[in-house]
C-alpha cells in the first residue's frame, strides 16, 4: 500500500453512506471512490451465487485501478455471503461491517440479549450470530429481517406514520423479550442510527457496523502508518439509474450533495467458477 491510496466502499444504495460519514469523523484525510447498485437494489433477496456475480466487477475495478489501500463492503448481505471467496481472489485488505459490529455488540450487552436487524440473506446467513457467540458463547442472538423497511429508507419513505407505527410495536416486542443492544445488521439502517435510538427512548444500545468497521480500518492503517491527514475527496459512481440514487441522497440533507457518475460495465476476469456460487443455494 502506499498512503495517498483511496479507500473503495460499496452498497447496494444509499445505506453504504453511513461508511462514508463514519470515515469523514474517524479517517477525513482519505479518498474514497463510492459505489452504488441500484440496477440491482436490493441485494437481500440474492442467493450468494448472484451476489458475488453481481459485485465482482466492483472489484475487479478496484483491482485494475492504481492506489487502492482497501474496501469496505457497505453491505451486511455481502459481508455475510462473499468475503471468503472475494479475499480469496483479490490482493486488497477487503473489510466486512460483520465481524466489526458483532465484536462491539458481545462487548457492549449486559443482559446478554442481542438482537440483529438486517436484509434476509444476512439472516439466513447467521453469521452476525455466529460471530457474536464466537465472541460471547453466553448471549442470545436475535436475528429479524426487515426488507421493507430497507427499501423505505431507500426511498427516504421511513417516517412516514405507517413504518413509525410498525417499527415502534416491533422494537417494543424486542425490548419486551430483554434486548439491550440492537445492531444495524444493513448500513441502511447504521444510516439513520439516531433514528432508531430515539424510537427506543434510548432503553437498547445502538451498534453501528459501519462505524465499527471503519475504526478496524483505521487500526490497520495506523500499524501502517498509512492515515492520509487533511480533507479527503469523495467520488460516487453508480451502477443503474443515477436519478434514483441522487433523489435518495437528497432525502438526506445531512450527507451533503455529491457529484454522481456511471459505472462503466467492462469485461474482468471471471471469479464466480466456485460450485459453491455457482449455485443457487440461499445460504443457511
Amino acid at each position: 500500500m502506499v498512503k495517498n491510496q483511496f479507500i473503495g466502499i460499496i452498497d447496494s444504495g444509499i445505506g453504504g453512506f453511513s461508511v462514508v460519514r463514519a470515515m469523514r469523523c474517524y479517517l477525513s484525510g482519505e479518498n474514497i471512490v463510492y459505489i452504488a447498485d441500484p440496477l440491482y437494489f436490493p441485494y437481500g433477496f440474492k442467493t450468494p451465487g448472484e451476489l458475488l456475480r453481481i459485485v465482482h466487477p466492483f472489484f475487479s475495478y478496484f483491482s485494475q485501478e492504481d492506489g487502492i489501500k482497501a474496501v469496505i463492503t457497505a453491505c451486511g448481505t455481502v459481508s455475510s455471503s462473499c468475503l471468503p471467496e472475494l479475499r480469496k481472489h483479490f490482493q486488497f485488505p477487503i473489510i466486512g461491517i460483520v465481524e466489526p459490529g458483532a465484536e462491539e455488540a458481545a462487548r457492549m450487552t449486559r443482559n446478554g440479549i442481542v438482537a440483529v436487524l438486517a436484509t434476509k440473506a444476512t439472516v439466513r446467513s447467521s453469521l452476525f450470530k455466529r460471530c457474536i457467540v464466537e465472541h460471547s458463547p453466553s448471549v442470545q442472538v436475535i436475528e429479524e429481517a426487515w426488507p421493507e423497511y430497507i427499501e423505505a429508507v431507500e426511498r427516504g419513505e421511513y417516517r412516514s406514520t405507517e413504518h413509525v407505527i410498525k417499527v415502534r410495536r416491533e422494537l417494543e416486542k424486542l425490548i419486551n423479550k430483554g434486548v439491550d443492544v440492537l445492531v444495524m445488521g444493513c448500513t441502511h439502517f447504521s444510516l439513520i442510527s439516531d433514528y432508531f435510538e430515539k424510537l427506543t427512548d434510548g432503553r437498547v444500545k445502538i451498534v453501528d457496523p459501519a462505524v465499527a468497521a471503519v475504526k478496524t480500518l483505521k487500526m490497520s492503517l495506523q500499524k501502517n502508518n498509512m492515515i492520509l491527514n487533511g480533507k479527503g475527496e469523495l467520488h460516487v459512481l453508480v451502477r443503474g439509474d443515477s436519478s434514483s440514487f441522487q433523489r435518495a441522497l437528497a432525502s438526506f440533507p445531512g450527507l451533503g450533495y455529491h457529484r454522481v457518475g456511471c459505472f462503466q460495465e467492462k469485461e474482468f476476469a471471471d471469479i464466480t467458477s466456485s460450485k459453491i456460487y455457482k449455485s443457487n443455494k440461499v445460504l443457511g
